[in-house]
């Protein structure tokens, strides 16, 4: 069910989500829109949600995955 809705989330090409994958596994992610300045001068993302799992935190992993969507 979770993969179908990932897939049904990415069908829009506005909607991202940036991973963070160790050993085929996730262990951290960030998901999002791409929304539209108001004066039509560009594009901005909106993080919606950004989580690590606890045994994954304070590894510069969060930081990792902020800096993969600002230089994607």
């Amino acid at each position: 069910m979770f993969e179908e809705n990932v897939r049904q989330f990415l069908s829009n090409p506005l909607n991202w989500i940036f991973a963070c994958v160790q050993d085929n596994k996730i262990i951290g992610f960030a998901y999002g829109y791409k929304l539209n300045h108001l004066d039509n001068n560009g594009n901005m993302l909106y993080i919606h949600e950004a989580a690590i799992p606890p045994q994954y935190q304070r590894q510069g992993i969060g930081f990792q995955i902020i800096n993969g969507i600002k230089n994607a």
